[in-house]
């Protein structure tokens, strides 16, 4: 059995405590719950909690644990709170994330991947040919991530191991990294990222994931609301990649979900507004947020960057059912404002006063004060 973990702990005495009570529940458990690994998994915090002690990696080996299945093991740990994410590599090994993040542009694309279809891995390969002609990433190694989250897992409301398996399996044989997280919040897997790297990251969407950043319902927990989940997403160099959507596919989503923000497409009363894209560019908000998604035709607080994402070449009709052959357009990055400097205007020559003259001599005075020896030169007043 080999684990990594994480402590928590800010004193070394502290960390030895905890390192080593995880050492003998490894031993303990090894001993009498190898034959249930789930029980083992679970008994690694015994007389601890997860503020101390985090265990990101867990890998078994052995004829003892030859019927073992790492990557469930490993969704396993997230299920029962002992980390938040795990990581799989494209041959279905369980990987360490700081390996695999540490100094890495990072470039992830949320789904549940239930089936993998054309248009996830289009979005996916759209985004990356942008991701790497960014000034901040041009030069350096790229980390290509399909997330998925614990919420998608638990749908059906029990987690489904071969429905898990199988996601993992074809995503792996694309040649895909997978990232298994508890972050519904997209800020929280920001931060996440953070902990390994300062580089540039970016997160491939569609139109969908975009209006549930602006439902205000994921962000009841924080003080600040919307506007606190914005400061913490886009304050360390994050850029979003849009995907658009056809406007039939884009009110199917808004029936289907009960709670979607209200939104509108700006020609959506045209005769030929059934074939029109819905994109980044051309969808709004609900009124009260649409301070926080600026337009062309609006000034606001936050200032908008736009990109376009060329896309494939792919003729498959389940791609250009969904995006256009020629353009991805747009995406959008929030930044904080740049206001310009007020400048003085130079005073004409009607209002410039003339400067000062001596009485004594009758030209123009000095602008430099006189030192004290000057003083002592100059003749008394009489």
């Amino acid at each position: 059995m080999v684990l990594h973990v994480r402590m928590w702990d800010k004193e070394n005495i502290l960390q030895q405590q905890a390192l080593g009570i995880v050492g003998v529940n490894l031993i303990y458990g090894a001993c009498y719950y190898h034959q249930d690994p789930r029980k083992l998994i679970a008994s690694l915090l015994d007389n601890l909690s997860s503020d101390r002690i985090e265990v990101d990696m867990l890998r078994f080996s052995g004829p003892a644990f030859a019927e073992v299945d790492n990557r469930l093991m490993s969704l396993h740990l997230v299920n029962c709170g002992l980390t938040n994410a795990v990581m799989f590599g494209p041959k279905g090994d369980v990987l360490q994330p700081s390996e695999v993040l540490y100094k890495m542009a990072i470039l992830v694309e949320r789904g549940s991947f239930r089936p993998v279809t054309h248009v996830n891995v289009d979005m996916l390969n759209c985004a990356t040919a942008q991701f790497i002609q960014e000034p901040a990433v041009k030069g350096k190694d790229v980390v290509v991530l399909m997330e998925i989250t614990m919420n998608n897992l638990l749908a059906a409301g029990e987690l489904d191991a071969r429905d898990f398996l199988a996601r993992v399996d074809i995503l792996g044989d694309i040649g895909f990294t997978v990232l298994i997280s508890n972050y519904p919040e997209y800020y929280r897997l920001g931060s996440y990222f953070r902990r390994y790297t300062k580089e540039m990251i970016g997160v491939a969407m569609g139109i969908n994931n975009l209006l549930e950043i602006f439902n205000e319902k994921y962000y009841e927990n924080l003080e600040g609301g919307i506007l606190e989940s914005f400061g913490r997403l886009f304050r360390h160099s994050v850029k979003l990649y849009i995907y658009p959507m056809r406007k039939d596919a884009y009110e199917r989503y808004l029936a289907a979900a009960p709670g979607a923000p209200t939104t509108t497409v700006m020609g959506g009363g045209h005769a030929f507004s059934a074939n029109v894209l819905v994109h980044a560019r051309n969808v709004h908000v609900s009124p009260h947020l649409q301070n926080l998604y600026p337009t062309s035709s609006r000034t606001t607080t936050w200032t908008a960057s736009w990109a376009t994402i060329p896309t494939s070449s792919a003729s498959s009709p389940a791609t250009s059912s969904v995006a256009s052959r020629r353009t991805i357009p747009p995406v959008r990055t929030w930044s904080r404002p740049r206001w310009p400097r007020p400048s003085r205007p130079a005073p004409s020559s009607a209002t410039r006063r003339p400067p000062p003259r001596s009485k004594r001599t009758g030209r123009a005075a000095s602008a430099r004060r006189p030192c004290l020896r000057d003083r002592m030169r100059s003749p008394p007043n009489r």
